[in-house]
């Protein structure tokens, strides 16, 4: 995740970075959930303006995890239904208990 964050090549001219805020934050997250038995599948890490995106797939599933450089919570957005696009899905605060659960719900 950092290796992403750290890259000039990531970012469009005059695009902000992640606070140091929120990448401490989705690390917390990741490492909490993982201490409460989070099973991780491969992981797509992007930046958009200030936000790190981390975005799971599996078979007709989908669950992204955001971290804002504001002082908005985390949030994890789920798809809902099979085929769907992501902004049709649905959109929950993102706790390291939740984000076990989603993972185990995406995983099928």
């Amino acid at each position: 995740m950092l290796t992403i964050v750290e890259n000039p090549d990531t970012f469009e001219i005059g695009e902000p970075r992640p606070a140091d805020g929120a990448i401490v934050m989705m690390q917390r997250l990741l490492f909490d959930a993982e201490n409460l038995g989070a099973m991780f599948p491969r992981t797509d890490c992007s930046v958009y303006y200030g936000e790190i995106d981390l975005t799971w797939r599996v078979e007709n599933r989908l669950l992204r995890l955001v971290a804002f450089s504001d002082e908005r919570p985390p949030v994890l957005y789920f798809q809902t239904e099979s085929e769907a696009a992501l902004t049709r899905g649905a959109s929950i605060q993102a706790t390291p208990e939740e984000l076990v659960r989603k993972l185990t719900w995406l995983r099928g």
